[in-house]
């Protein structure tokens, strides 16, 4: 009800209640420790408290001392524990105790909340009790700091908020594998490494989406970076699975899914997007069924060290690089490397696995030099004149390893997506 204000003496009465709300808070919990008063009922309320604390972020934006993004993560972040909390009380999991990180946000969230009620400007009063006097200087003092040190506080503020949340899901992730695993720790933990690479998996995913809203909204280059992410993520999430022994039926799903998204999908819609015609609708859809058909196959066959037919990241790589490239950029030359593309993914030409070319030194050179390529081209401040060009010239050359190796076919090699 005291906020917004304009008022010198409603501002510092607003700073005083504040306050004491805060130290209430700390005392409860002290109390409860203290004298073993914890219960089920105090722990549901304590931090629905808390929660409420932050709700006065809310009239701090209406005054203007903060902006709407930060206060975007912090309520994201409280709302969402909250209802970690509702969903471990229905399925009688251990609540998580706020300790560590959790403990630290609040001690960190509560007084610079305070603080940014002392950085409201209001209208001065002539008549302030000499009671409030030092209070008064305190906030004016506050006043005067730099703007840059208000943005630091606010920066530190949202940061812990967000590692508290990384924190809190972990343990609640932990708390929920440990009771579907009937208390087996180590089933748990196997569950737990599986999550590693389903969520690069996942920003494989969100990288394809992300590429698509670029296509269509013609910036090219943001999708060609956003691809390019998607290809690293592809590349992650089956080295890691690998590495952690979590391959399962479902991820390999996930993987399957992710892939005709940011290899299939993404790349067609960008293909009629950049072209803009009937032949370029017409590319786009043979090329997304292509990679539908290269990821069939692949499932059907198998993993090996050998492909069947160019894999669709290369082919999505090829497509999404030639719209940079200063000298196959033109409508025809895109046209016939998307065409290309989409023959060499549904061929029975054999492509060796970069993991097998250490045994072949240009295609070991030819890796190295894409993978720096590659960093260089998601650096969007980074200009390099031709990079794109070269780019495409080491994606050629082993889109074309099927015609410079021996030998020409391999009918019995399996494919890979």
């Amino acid at each position: 009800m005291l906020t917004p204000y304009t008022s010198h003496s409603t501002q510092l009465l607003t700073i005083v209640m504040y306050s004491i709300v805060c130290v209430t808070d700390f005392i409860d919990g002290w109390f409860a420790r203290k004298y073993k008063c914890v219960s089920y009922v105090g722990k549901i309320l304590d931090p629905l408290a808390d929660k409420i604390l932050v709700l006065v972020l809310l009239p701090l934006l209406q005054m203007g001392v903060i902006t709407s993004f930060p206060i975007f993560i912090i309520l994201t972040r409280e709302f969402s524990v909250m209802a970690l909390r509702i969903v471990a009380a229905r399925q009688q999991l251990n609540l998580v105790e706020a300790k560590g990180l959790g403990k630290l946000k609040t001690a960190i969230t509560l007084p610079i909340c305070g603080i940014l009620f002392g950085r409201v400007a209001t209208v001065p009063d002539p008549e302030l009790s000499i009671y409030w006097q030092p209070l008064s200087q305190l906030q004016q003092w506050v006043m005067s700091w730099p703007l840059l040190i208000i943005e630091i506080l606010i920066f530190i503020m949202v940061s812990i908020t967000v590692c508290s949340f990384l924190h809190y899901a972990c343990l609640f992730t932990w708390e929920k594998l440990l009771n579907y695993t009937n208390n087996n720790s180590k089933a748990a933990k196997q569950h737990l490494y599986a999550l590693i690479p389903n969520t690069f998996t996942l920003f494989n995913i969100l990288f394809g989406l992300v590429a698509i809203y670029w296509s269509l909204t013609g910036q090219f280059r943001l999708a060609m970076v956003s691809l390019l992410g998607a290809t690293v993520c592809d590349a992650l999430d089956g080295l890691l699975a690998r590495k952690l022994n979590t391959s399962s039926s479902w991820g390999e799903q996930l993987d399957s899914r992710a892939d005709i998204l940011s290899f299939g999908i993404a790349p067609s819609i960008l293909i009629a997007c950049y072209m803009s015609s009937i032949i370029g609708l017409l590319l786009g859809a043979f090329y997304g069924w292509s990679v539908y058909f290269r990821i069939k196959r692949f499932k059907q066959l198998g993993h090996s060290p050998v492909f069947t037919g160019l894999p669709s990241p290369v082919g999505a790589g090829f497509v999404i690089v030639a719209t940079q490239s200063t000298v196959l950029s033109s409508p025809f030359a895109f046209a016939g490397i998307s065409l290309v593309s989409s023959l060499l993914m549904i061929s029975n030409f054999s492509y060796i696995h970069f993991r097998a070319a250490r045994h072949h030194w240009l295609l070991r050179i030819v890796g190295w030099s894409l993978l720096i390529c590659f960093l260089l081209s998601t650096i969007i401040i980074i200009d390099i004149p031709y990079l794109h060009d070269v780019l495409l010239f080491l994606i050629t050359v082993y889109a074309l390893y099927p015609f410079w190796s021996k030998p020409f076919f391999n009918t019995k090699s399996n494919a890979s997506h």
